[in-house]
């Protein structure tokens, strides 16, 4: 939904990590599954986009009269995009 600022991606997978080291076992295996292709410009360009949305949620105690936890929640879209060399640069024309 453009209006909202959000986006959809097929094939999309979530997961929900309660560490660094978690986060970084699934961008490893989505790095793995990334298609690589050589080009004339580049050895190895990428051939597809790769998409890594970070949801971090911080909750604060409770206060002394037992009111209710403030959240803070930020998002981090970290977004590689496919290689998008000129083709009149890569083709020598």
């Amino acid at each position: 939904n453009a209006a909202r600022r959000n986006f959809f991606v097929e094939n999309l997978f979530e997961f929900e990590c309660a560490t660094a080291d978690e986060v970084m076992q699934h961008y490893v295996a989505g790095a793995r599954n990334k298609q690589m292709a050589s080009t004339n410009m580049n050895v190895a360009s990428s051939r597809s986009h790769t998409v890594l949305v970070l949801t971090l949620t911080r909750q604060s105690a409770m206060d002394s009269e037992g009111a209710a936890r403030r959240e803070v929640v930020s998002k981090f879209s970290l977004v590689d995009l496919a290689g998008s060399e000129r083709s009149s640069a890569s083709t020598g024309c």
